[in-house]
């Protein structure tokens, strides 16, 4: 099997958390129906991404402060997983996103799960240049 980068694993987690998290019931928004803004309240599809990107929710400032977090524990940057936001947001349609969540969701503990291929323009994109989507 091949090795997933960081990124991509990053990305994946990401992508599965800010699914699930929107998905649940009891008091939790509906599933988003779009990416929606970028905010710094940990709110919607951006909030999730950025905890599952991250590793850390916005702070009472709006800050993803990861600098807390033993290094074995830090998963990636907040500019990077802004980056994957905006050029999601930009060349991915949301069913896209919503289907590789279902796929994942759907996937078999240890399965290697590949990023569609949109997605990973994305990832690869943001992992060269942080900002590759303004």
């Amino acid at each position: 099997m091949r090795s997933v980068p960081r990124s991509a694993r990053a990305l994946i987690i990401a992508v599965v958390a800010s699914m699930a998290m929107l998905g649940c019931t009891g008091g939790q928004p509906p599933d988003p129906s779009s990416y929606g803004d970028i905010n710094t309240i940990n709110d919607g599809y951006y909030g999730n991404l950025m905890f599952g990107c991250t590793g850390v929710q916005a702070d009472e400032a709006g800050d993803y402060d990861t600098s807390s977090l033993p290094e074995a524990d830090r998963l990636e940057s907040p500019d990077f997983c802004t980056c994957v936001f905006r050029g999601m947001k930009e060349t991915v349609p949301f069913a896209d996103a919503q289907a590789f969540d279902e796929q994942q969701a759907d996937a078999a503990e240890g399965e290697n799960i590949e990023l569609p291929a949109n997605i990973n323009t994305v990832r690869t994109s943001c992992a060269a240049d942080v900002d590759a989507y303004t």
